[in-house]
């Protein structure tokens, strides 16, 4: 699977709603030298996945850091393209999208800084299909619940419906490829991770040494390391883990090194 990364103009330099750093320092030992360097024009990621060899024909993978160090992905197969997490600038995102057909706007979750772009790309992209837990449809249309109140002082609702409010015993059909929902509730009721191949985005569920925010009104620390645990863990120890905010990892480092989940 091809990754790159690609930066707006302009980023916001602290996390919200994501986790806060712990200051664990990076080692010549992490699974990727990707930093969050916002100078930078290209990811270390693509050399370490091509001496790996593990990359995937059908399904590239494009990394956009939006506000408040929010990642958006962009899965894209041939004139074809889904959007994991749209956050702010969505200008930036469609700079990347070009001309392609949009099938998707996936929502890992819905707090503030993942769904801020919703508007603008469903107006760009009509035919693209909205789809976010259903355990977390009512945070598009709640401030309180999304958080935007709360952060920015913003009363953010999304305008437009939700196309589909999965579960986690359905997949998502792209470019012929069945992505896999994982249901991670903890950092949000319907927190969610989509999965194919040897890949995971997962939000703000499991990060890089760190876990998601725990100390919301709507979260659970039992229950989010329980889902990581039990949901993630499970994944193959190479599976490469693509979070809602920082760098990427694999579940494999994160067994052995995260200091939030070891027992």
């Amino acid at each position: 699977m091809k990754i790159k990364m690609v930066f707006p103009t302009a980023l916001a330099a602290i996390f919200l709603i994501c986790s806060c750093s712990n200051g664990t320092s990076q080692s010549n030992n992490d699974p990727d030298n990707e930093g969050i360097d916002i100078t930078s024009e290209k990811s270390d990621d693509e050399d370490l996945l091509t001496d790996n060899e593990s990359w995937d024909e059908d399904i590239a993978v494009d990394k956009i850091v939006v506000d408040y160090s929010t990642n958006t992905y962009i899965l894209t197969c041939g004139g074809h393209a889904a959007v994991v997490d749209p956050g702010s600038k969505p200008e930036s995102i469609e700079m990347v999208l070009e001309n392609r057909t949009v099938d998707y706007l996936l929502l890992t979750h819905g707090h503030f800084d993942h769904i801020m772009g919703l508007d603008r790309l469903k107006e760009t992209y009509p035919f693209a299909k909205v789809a976010i837990h259903e355990d977390d449809q009512e945070f598009l249309y709640d401030p309180s619940l999304n958080m935007s109140s709360h952060y920015i002082q913003v009363d953010y609702v999304f305008s437009g419906k939700v196309d589909i409010a999965f579960t986690e015993e359905d997949t998502i059909n792209f470019c012929g490829k069945e992505i896999d929902i994982i249901h991670v509730p903890g950092h949000t009721p319907g927190s969610s991770a989509f999965h194919f191949d040897n890949t995971a985005i997962v939000g703000d569920t499991l990060m890089y040494m760190k876990i998601g925010v725990i100390d919301l009104p709507h979260s659970d620390k039992d229950q989010l390391i329980e889902s990581i645990k039990e949901k993630l863990f499970t994944l193959d120890d190479d599976t490469i883990v693509y979070p809602g905010h920082g760098r990427s990892t694999t579940i494999g480092y994160e067994k052995k090194n995260n200091p939030e989940l070891q027992d």
